[in-house]
C-alpha cells in the first residue's frame, strides 16, 4: 500500500497508468510496455534495487466503460484537478 496506515502519508511513490480500451492503447499497455514492468523486478545497476520497494504501480480505466467520450472515471477525476 502506497499510504502508511500510521501517518497517513504517502510512503512510496506511485506510478498510475490510465488507459481505455481498445486496438490501441490497451494493447500497447499490456504487449508493448508489458506495465508493470520494468518496475516489478530488480534494478540491473549495482545497487540491486527491488522497485515494489520503493515504487507502487497501478493501471486503471482512464473513462467509464473504458471508452472515450464517456465520463471520466473516479480516479482520472481526482488526477486531472489534482495535476492538470
Amino acid at each position: 500500500m502506497a499510504i502508511d496506515e500510521d501517518t497517513g502519508r504517502v510512503d512510496k511513490h506511485f506510478l498510475l497508468a490510465l488507459y481505455h480500451h481498445g486496438p490501441g492503447c490497451e494493447r500497447s499497455l499490456v504487449e508493448d510496455i508489458v506495465f508493470p514492468v520494468p518496475f516489478a523486478h530488480r534494478s540491473d545497476d549495482a545497487l540491486g534495487i527491488w522497485w515494489e520497494d520503493v515504487l507502487q504501480t497501478a493501471k486503471t480505466l482512464m473513462f467509464e466503460q473504458g471508452r472515450p467520450g464517456a465520463p471520466l472515471t473516479d480516479v482520472a477525476a481526482k488526477v486531472r484537478q489534482c495535476c492538470g
